[in-house]
């Protein structure tokens, strides 16, 4: 009897742990993510760096959906005067060893296709102040993926949060985005950056010389393989069961 109720108590806490054990931020593996062939979302080519703990991404993007393809126009520059139109940015705060605290998903501009123009920004009285919202999508990262070897890709998923672009991806959706082309050299101890860079001018700036990187995402739920640590706690708890039938 006693024996029995050791092998249940067991098993009630294997199953226990198996719920609340903590979401691991590191993830040395892809997730996997399990995306359409027609992606919603197409971008390139993307300045993709890592540098001081920061993965960024920025570049032109462009939607897709309704069986029609959707320029986005405008954007917003890198810097004032030196024109760089970027449409989806990206930036995800990362540590040495891959671990993930946060990150956000931004894409803005016009689509005058699917009448995305921005929405009008008005002032505490309600009045209309003469600029508009351009943002499309903004979200935030709920999970990373990424080789354990150089090469690609790294794998995000976002939750949408709002944007002007929520008909075609409501809010609280999830968007997966692979980055297929980012020179990931295996590690996240040392910066990185996927452009090659030209000579340094006067000031010590370099510019880009040859752009690369590409980026397609797709909304829709990603297909998650269990961590080792969760199956073996699924396994324990199986053994609880097959050791109390046993003593039965």
């Amino acid at each position: 009897m006693l024996k029995q109720k050791i092998l249940s108590i067991m098993t009630l806490l294997a199953v226990a742990a198996l719920f609340l054990a903590p979401v691991q931020s590191a993830r040395a593996a892809l997730i996997p993510l399990d995306l359409d062939a027609d992606p919603t979302i197409v971008a390139g080519p993307l300045d993709i760096r890592y540098e001081w703990g920061t993965l960024t991404v920025d570049g032109p993007a462009v939607f897709f959906f309704d069986g029609t393809l959707h320029t986005i126009t405008n954007g917003h520059d890198f810097l004032p005067g030196f024109p760089n139109p970027r449409q989806i940015m990206i930036s995800a705060e990362i540590d040495g060893s891959g671990n993930w605290s946060s990150g956000s998903l931004l894409v803005v501009g016009n689509v005058p296709t699917a009448g995305m123009n921005g929405r009008p920004i008005l002032n505490d009285d309600g009045d209309f102040n003469g600029s508009f919202d351009d943002k499309l999508l903004k979200g935030h990262l709920t999970d990373f993926g990424f080789p354990e070897a150089p090469g690609d890709p790294l794998e995000f998923v976002f939750i949408v949060d709002d944007g002007d672009a929520t008909s075609f991806f409501p809010v609280g959706s999830e968007i997966g985005l692979i980055l297929t082309t980012t020179d990931f050299p295996g590690s996240f101890a040392q910066n990185w950056h996927n452009l090659q860079l030209g000579e340094p001018d006067f000031f010590g700036n370099r510019s880009p010389i040859n752009d690369s990187g590409q980026a397609i995402a797709e909304i829709g739920i990603p297909t998650v393989i269990p961590e080792p640590g969760s199956l073996l706690l699924i396994g324990s708890g199986l053994l609880g069961l097959v050791g109390l039938r046993r003593t039965r």
